[in-house]
């Protein structure tokens, strides 16, 4: 393997590896998130404006920590994060629900996984 083919499979890598840091930093956007839907419980224009921005500063780096907050989830809770995850690239956020969640051995993971690809593929959300 020569260096340039070295580099770019780094590059591929480190694209969707898990983060480094703490998923906790994540966190406190998602609660945010949670805090907005409780308080107008619509997916608007002024939700999905926030989850876009939440998307644009965390980046996709930010679905390992919904993913961790879906292991909680009782019903349908996670939908509300369907904006943001829709306001992520998709090509890096489809690469991450199919190589690490869609088979999963955790259920939870799973099941939200297809969940979110099945939204993402939907014509709303394209």
């Amino acid at each position: 393997m020569d260096d340039l083919e070295w580099t770019i499979g780094y590059a591929y890598r480190k694209q969707i590896e898990p983060p480094s840091d703490p998923i906790k930093k994540n966190a406190d956007r998602l609660d945010r998130l949670e805090m907005a839907y409780a308080a107008n419980p619509q997916l608007d224009d002024a939700f999905w404006s926030l989850s876009r921005r939440f998307a644009k500063e965390r980046g996709p780096r930010i679905i390992w920590a919904v993913m961790e907050r879906s292991r909680n989830w009782s019903d349908n809770e996670g939908l509300i994060f369907v904006p943001l995850l829709a306001s992520l690239p998709r090509t890096e956020t489809l690469r991450i629900l199919n190589r690490y969640y869609e088979k999963s051995k955790v259920e939870s993971d799973r099941l939200w996984a297809e969940e979110f690809v099945r939204d993402l593929n939907s014509a709303d959300t394209k």
